[in-house]
């Protein structure tokens, strides 16, 4: 007995392998405990960011860049096809204007016939023939709009010639003027377009002539070049 008179308490035996398993134990149980919260954290607030992946990261690979350098050959390759493209409207300016003078013509011959006192019936007879002559073309329209007024064509004149004989009025002549200047109005509208067709051509023609004399600079340029170069290798 000791001499306080109690039983002395006998000491636990440390282990440190015990003690190594309590400190895991224990970090395991707090990672676990995180692991839970921040699941707990996600589920209470979703994810609202970019989407993962949906980032290209660092500097995007400069685009390659064409030479501006154009040879000889290639030159003389586009200016032919332009010059092609030029003598194809060039036919097309010309063939306009032919066809707009034609047209002109006839309307100066149907005016000459309205001018000169021909019959209601006649004048009617040239109108229908006309009509006929250009169904199919650009100016049929044109022809029908300009005779469509019933009160300027061939057959008013003919009915006022008729009603001209029994009260003597010369109300046929009042319509053969209508109808003349009609016709005069038309024929200077289609003389301005054909003199703008007229500039169109002749500017359409000096540049074709400027890109056969390119074509020709270029051409004797290359040949010459050829040469000093054979004259060269030749010593």
């Amino acid at each position: 007995m000791s001499l306080l008179g109690t039983t002395p308490l006998e000491p636990t035996p440390f282990s440190l392998s015990s003690y190594a398993e309590q400190v895991v134990a224990e970090v395991e149980a707090a990672q676990a405990a995180e692991a839970e919260r921040l699941a707990a954290t996600q589920a209470e607030e979703p994810y609202t960011g970019p989407e993962p992946g949906s980032q290209a990261y660092g500097t995007e690979a400069a685009p390659e860049r064409e030479s501006n350098f154009i040879s000889d050959s290639d030159l003389l390759l586009w200016l032919a096809q332009k010059q092609d493209g030029m003598y194809a409207e060039l036919r097309d300016l010309m063939d306009m204007s032919r066809e707009r003078s034609k047209f002109i013509e006839d309307l100066s011959h149907l005016k000459a016939m309205v001018d000169g006192g021909a019959s209601g019936e006649v004048i009617q007879a040239e109108m229908d023939a006309m009509l006929q002559a250009y169904a199919g073309t650009p100016y049929e329209a044109e022809l029908r709009e300009l005779f469509d007024d019933a009160s300027v064509n061939g057959v008013a004149i003919q009915c006022a010639e008729l009603a001209d004989q029994a009260t003597g009025m010369e109300r046929g002549d009042e319509l053969r003027k209508r109808l003349s200047q009609t016709l005069e109005g038309k024929i200077d509208a289609l003389g301005r377009d054909d003199q703008l067709t007229l500039i169109e051509i002749q500017s359409l023609t000096s540049d074709i002539r400027e890109t056969a004399q390119l074509v020709s600079n270029l051409m004797a340029s290359s040949s010459q070049a050829a040469n000093t170069i054979v004259g060269n290798v030749r010593g």
